[in-house]
């Protein structure tokens, strides 16, 4: 036999207090108009945020661009030239031109000071060398003899002449 627990019949005042102001509280939400049917505000963004009197028509909406020496396609110029931009590298082109240029076996330690230090790749994370480093593994593993670079020992690198 399992013993049973009689639960008292007398309820505590500051309960049934609090019971009772969140039933009233339900009710009230319960009989507020839902937001489909409730009229809709004049002023608010796509997001339905209500916007500050005086702010832009649509805050979503992208500024026009500036008028200036260019006009019409991007990047030419109103002669229909068109205007030279520095290309940037990406970290495997970045460390396939350093090491074109060393000519010695580096590693990726190595590699990423160069690259740093002409400015041609910049990342936020915390491990650069080791995101090199895994890059021109992976591309060694999927191109193999067509690679950018070669294993040279262990943890070491070099250019293999070949293009992209």
């Amino acid at each position: 036999m399992s013993p049973t627990i009689k639960t008292s019949a007398v309820k505590n005042p500051a309960t049934e207090k609090a019971r009772k102001a969140v039933l009233a509280e339900i009710s009230k939400r319960l009989n507020e108009p839902t937001p489909a049917t409730a009229p809709k505000p004049n002023a608010t963004t796509a997001n339905g945020a209500n916007r500050a009197k005086g702010s832009p028509k649509d805050a979503t909406k992208r500024a026009p661009a500036a008028q200036g020496p260019t006009s019409g396609a991007m990047g030419q110029t109103q002669k229909g030239q068109t205007a030279a931009k520095p290309a940037k590298l990406g970290a495997l082109d970045a460390a396939a031109k350093i090491l074109a240029e060393s000519k010695t076996p580096m590693r990726a330690v190595e590699i990423y000071a160069a690259i740093e230090a002409a400015g041609l790749w910049k990342t936020l994370g915390k491990t650069p060398e080791a995101t090199i480093y895994a890059a021109m593994i992976r591309e060694i593993a999927a191109k193999g003899k067509d690679s950018r670079f070669k294993k040279a020992d262990r943890g070491m690198f070099t250019a293999t002449g070949k293009g992209g």
